[in-house]
């Protein structure tokens, strides 16, 4: 590590001490050093300039340390949202607009999307296997909290296998359904999260409904559930009205899914289902935009913002945005959309449409400054609770009356140029800061806020059951509560912070270099539940092997719920190469085996102690709590005399007169010993123990 220099290294007398040296060694005749000599004053005051610009030289800015994370690829995590679920029984069937602001006493949520509320839900979960019902769970154990442990496929899936989900009432035709689906995480073995890997399913699940002519297959929009391997919403839609139909003695409307190809690590077990269940985001939009292409002088949007704000209308033409005077807003009747109509005479100029959206009680910050054209304009925004996206400001022209651009939001003015409109936000400091006009143009006119967005960050982690109701009234009767708690609200990450993690990413390494590299990246693939994984041994591996190459690194994978003579999804082993591909070294190849599991049957001939009961399940179950060390390992030998003074040290026993092991499989050999040797990707599976006792 390269030492760090100290450049504040001298105090102001030494300093002043040295220049009085100095001058005895290039002028003798200045004899006098007292303080009223004039040039003694100004060595003084040189002393004291110098002592201040190493105090400062020797300090690192906070703009210095910025960059210097900037150079290392590190940005400081912004302040982030959290989320919740909310369920809601309603009285009367409702659209909920998106952004529709709930209250979780004083904390503002919003909903992530549009959502139809009906006044019933599922009304019951039936596993089928053909014409047999498996399983099936009611309304009241699939509400969330509840107790509901429903196997949807079975204990053990099959193709062709089905889980039938009823309705007691018919669902509207016409609306997609969007289904809230958990499943339980209650394995051994943790899934990994998917974060932005593109993961292939290994499962073919098709949606079906019940129509006039039999079953129908359904559309799925989208699927966050990826098979139901994870908690998320379906969104389906169907073409036909779904009709009643008998299905295991119960008459209702029915949606299936059936399990067309595939297979999963782990059935999926349902915890959780609802249609009237919503995603919530810990936000307050106090001012939105969107854009719009001129094809239609009408344009229609979709938030809360949208209905109960007020709308401002601008028409593009040149690059610059002109306020529209004619324009007529309103509400369809039929969905819970928001239209604007644009009569201007000018639309037909125009190029495309703006619309920005402002919360009533935020007119007042509309315009939140006036640029003066002089470099390095600062606006104090006064507000800490402020994101920095999805933050947009709309800043008039100087040499166009009535004339505005949207300028851009950047990390730094690095990149900028005089003519660039760009602007920092300084989320620590709460400020809207311009460029110099050297790197980053000055503004010069009016500035109005575009888009305007709060968050409480970390604040917004409330527990489970505090929302309680909507902002706005509503005239629909509706209970509503967040079934879940609120999570991954993060504050602003601090400079500190951010080189802690800095740090931590430089000890990590970015791509596979040792066997425990490959290993621990394949372990975490997304998507999947991975029991054990091992780097095999070349020198081992050239004993099976007839062909090895010294580039390609060999790993024997044991998926979870993996069995013997089963065979692996061609999905799986697809999703664990494109997740390496991200890690391994150029030149380097992976090669996958599956485990090769060896049987092995004890044979015990024991002398036992009288007093004992049942002493044939003791031994059974002494060498099976043996051979569990040996699970998740591969090529580990099984060496009798081990089992022979496990065996020994058990109180019930008195003696034993003969132990020995037999072993099938692939690549196994015995020595004379008696000891089992594995191949390199073996693993050892206890299949019997036979037992002949003698009282002692």
């Amino acid at each position: 590590m390269l030492p760090v220099p100290k450049l504040d290294d001298q105090d102001y007398y030494e300093i002043l001490d040295l220049a009085i040296n100095t001058v005895v060694s290039h002028y003798p005749a200045w004899t006098d050093f007292n303080d009223h000599d004039p040039g003694i004053t100004m060595l003084e005051l040189f002393a004291t300039v110098k002592e201040s610009e190493q105090y400062f030289i020797d300090r690192i800015s906070r703009e210095n340390r910025v960059k210097y994370l900037k150079l290392m690829g590190i940005r400081r995590r912004p302040k982030q949202p959290a989320k919740t679920l909310v369920g809601m029984k309603v009285n009367e069937e409702c659209e909920l607009m998106k952004g529709h602001k709930l209250d979780a006493g004083g904390v503002c949520f919003e909903t992530v999307t549009g959502s139809y509320m009906t006044t019933y839900d599922v009304a019951m979960c039936m596993a089928m296997r053909g014409d047999e019902l498996l399983d099936q769970v009611t309304t009241g154990q699939m509400e969330f909290g509840g107790q509901a442990h429903f196997y949807m496929f079975g204990a053990k899936p099959d193709k062709g296998d089905a889980c039938y989900i009823s309705f007691g009432e018919q669902p509207p035709f016409g609306d997609p359904l969007q289904f809230y689906i958990r499943v339980s995480e209650d394995y051994p073995v943790t899934r990994n999260p998917l974060g932005d890997f593109d993961f292939a399913s290994p499962v073919g699940l098709r949606w079906e409904y019940y129509t006039a002519q039999g079953w129908t297959e359904m559309e799925i929009m989208s699927d966050e559930t990826c098979g139901l391997l994870f908690d998320g919403f379906v969104t389906a839609r169907y073409e036909d009205p779904i009709v009643e139909t008998t299905i295991a003695g119960q008459k209702a409307y029915y949606i299936r899914i059936v399990l067309e190809e595939g297979g999963y690590e782990a059935p999926p077990i349902l915890e959780g289902i609802s249609i009237n269940i919503c995603e919530a985001i810990q936000k307050d939009t106090l001012v939105e935009y969107r854009i719009f292409p001129t094809d239609s002088n009408t344009v229609y949007m979709d938030t809360e913002l949208s209905a109960l704000g007020r709308s401002e209308v601008y028409l593009e033409r040149n690059g610059l945005w002109y306020p529209a005077e004619q324009y007529e807003k309103g509400m369809l009747e039929v969905t819970a959309r928001v239209y604007c109509t644009i009569e201007d005479p000018e639309f037909e100029n125009s190029d495309r449409i703006l619309v920005i959206n402002r919360d009533l009680s935020f007119l007042h910050r509309s315009r939140i400054g006036i640029g003066n054209g002089f470099p390095g304009q600062r606006i104090e925004l006064e507000d800490a609770e402020v994101m920095e996206e999805p933050f947009a400001v709309l800043i008039g022209e100087a040499e166009e009356e009535d004339a505005y651009r949207l300028w851009e939001r950047v990390e730094d003015f690095e990149g900028s140029g005089p003519e660039d409109r760009h602007f920092v936000i300084d989320s620590e400091r709460g400020e809207l800061i311009f460029g110099d006009c050297i790197h980053g143009m000055a503004p010069e006119g009016e500035i109005l806020t575009a888009a305007y967005v709060r968050t409480k960050g970390s604040g917004g982690n409330i527990r489970a059951g505090k929302i309680d109701r909507f902002v706005t009234d509503t005239a629909t009767p509706v209970m509503l509560t967040n079934i879940t708690e609120g999570i991954n609200g993060m504050d602003e990450e601090t400079l500190d912070e951010s080189f802690l993690r800095a740090a931590q990413s430089i000890r990590r390494p970015d791509c596979a270099v040792t066997a425990a590299d490959y290993e621990r990246y394949v372990k975490n693939t997304p998507g999947l539940m991975i029991e054990s994984c091992k780097v095999l041994d070349i020198e081992e591996l050239l004993r099976s092997e007839k062909q090895i190459d010294d580039n390609t690194v060999y790993m024997v994978i044991e998926p979870y719920g993996y069995e013997p003579g089963s065979s692996i999804n061609a999905c799986y082993e697809a999703n664990i190469r494109a997740w390496m591909e991200k890690f391994r070294m150029v030149g380097t190849s992976v090669k996958f085996f599956f485990p090769e599991y060896i049987e092995v049957e004890v044979y015990a001939e024991l002398v036992v102690k009288p007093q004992y009961r049942n002493i044939e399940n003791r031994v059974r179950e002494t060498v099976e709590e043996y051979f569990e060390r040996f699970h998740g390992q591969f090529g580990h030998p099984v060496i009798l005399s081990r089992l022979f003074g496990y065996m020994d040290r058990q109180e019930y026993v008195f003696g034993i007169r003969a132990l020995s092991m037999d072993a099938r499989g692939h690549g196994t050999r015995r020595t004379r010993e008696g000891d089992i040797l594995l191949p390199p990707q073996g693993t050892v599976v206890l299949k019997s123990v036979k037992t002949f006792l003698t009282i002692g």
